[in-house]
């Protein structure tokens, strides 16, 4: 597998401007100013200074499909240039219902922003400033980048503990998002987990772009109740929109379905197989990298989906990676959500809690000397519904002895009959 660059997978399904229906303008120094200024056709811009006015752009981190992001200081404070950098999201403003969905994605991060309860793991909303023609998120800068960038860097995979601090951070703010939030992000990849520091717990790592969350729908035995979802704005209607990242995509949002909080799993799942393998689980490669017929690997990609088809055999990889890290890799990419294991599934699982007991290597003195159980090292599979694990060849300490001995009188043998012979 070519590791040498992993590619960002900015391949996104077209958005459906029909969920943006009322959206709730916050009560915060922009955002109240822009809700003002909307209703009133702009006559008060004068009451709030503009983008340009506070800030200075500076480089542009990346490019995306929905606009551009730029590293920018804050005027006023050269004494300490880099404390005052930040990072802003300049959208073109297209038309009104572009112009909703900007604000809900806003609306969101402004509650998510030092709310505690594990929000600190999500990018945290500076200011919001509308123009004319544009729309300015302004965020904290993240100094080392984001996980692609990392990777690119580095060998193009991580480590187990590295992978393994990164996905528990990143299921902690999920559960959050799930549990406390009722929020469904349903772009979550590596493009989008930024890094504060550079260390190894990964602590600190942020989820960003919440351009495709939304509200889960309230539970049916809520839904007659008074409502504490003023924050829902889809109407307790099931979620069907067919948006997100292709490489990361859950195949209930392929296929059109109506889906749950579960498609984020399928997208950790996906994640945590980039981290471990250096290679996506299901895009399509082209093996002779003409790039001819690129609606062909996209059609390819699609079915691999759609029918879960991954493997873990195919690369000297996955003998060092042990079994309960594919354990976990396979029981989030099941096909039917209600089988794929959940948020606190997941944060319980052997191998984020540090269980592990056996590893899967080529190195045969390493399996002798963590099998001291006599028992068979195994391995996982995936299906539309996770299997339990089957045995591998048995590598006991006993079967060990009798192979060697096995190897060695026939070492003898062949000796005598050489010295024989001579």
């Amino acid at each position: 597998m070519n590791r040498s660059n992993i590619h960002r997978n900015n391949y996104h399904y077209p958005i459906d401007q029909s969920i943006l229906n009322k959206i709730p303008i916050e009560k915060g120094r922009n955002l109240s100013n822009i809700g003002r200024r909307q209703r009133r056709q702009q006559q008060q811009q004068h009451m709030s200074p503009s983008f340009e006015e506070i800030y200075n752009i500076d480089e542009c981190i990346n490019e995306g499909t929905y606009g551009t992001v730029y590293k920018a200081y804050r005027k006023g404070k050269n004494e300490n240039q880099e404390a005052a950098a930040v990072a802003v999201k300049i959208i073109i403003r297209i038309n009104d219902k572009n112009d909703r969905k900007v604000i809900k994605e806003v609306s969101m991060l402004q509650k998510l922003s030092s709310g505690g309860d594990g929000s600190n793991n999500v990018v945290q909303l500076i200011d919001f400033f509308m123009d004319e023609h544009k729309m300015y998120i302004v965020t904290n800068l993240a100094p080392y980048g984001d996980i692609i960038d990392e990777l690119n860097d580095g060998r193009g995979f991580y480590n187990e503990n590295d992978a393994k601090n990164i996905i528990r951070t990143l299921l902690k703010t999920v559960r959050m998002l799930h549990i406390d939030r009722r929020i469904v992000h349903r772009d979550i990849k590596p493009d989008n987990l930024l890094l504060l520091q550079n260390d190894d717990s990964y602590s600190s790592v942020q989820l960003c772009d919440f351009g495709f969350a939304t509200y889960l729908p309230e539970p049916k035995n809520e839904q007659n109740g008074s409502s504490s979802s003023s924050d829902n704005n889809n109407n307790n209607k099931p979620l069907s929109l067919q948006c997100g990242s292709l490489a990361y995509t859950a195949p209930e949002i392929v296929n059109g379905e109506n889906y749950c909080e579960q498609v984020d799993m399928w997208s950790i799942g996906c994640t945590l197989f980039l981290f471990l393998s250096g290679y996506h689980a299901f895009e399509a490669v082209d093996e002779n990298d003409d790039n001819d017929d690129d609606s062909s690997l996209h059609s390819e990609t699609l079915q691999n989906i759609r029918t879960c088809s991954y493997c873990m055999t195919d690369d000297a990889i996955w003998d060092t990676i042990s079994n309960e890290a594919k354990e976990l890799v396979t029981n989030l990419l099941v096909l039917d959500p209600n089988h794929r294991w959940t948020v606190d599934q997941d944060l319980k699982c052997d191998w984020i809690m540090n269980k592990t007991k056996t590893e899967t290597t080529t190195n045969l003195e390493e399996i002798s000397s963590s099998d001291t159980k006599n028992e068979p090292t195994t391995i996982v599979v995936s299906s539309t519904k996770a299997k339990e694990p089957f045995a591998m060849k048995d590598y006991s300490v006993l079967s060990m002895i009798k192979r060697a001995l096995h190897y060695t009188l026939w070492g003898v043998a062949v000796t005598t009959v050489l010295f024989v012979t001579k």
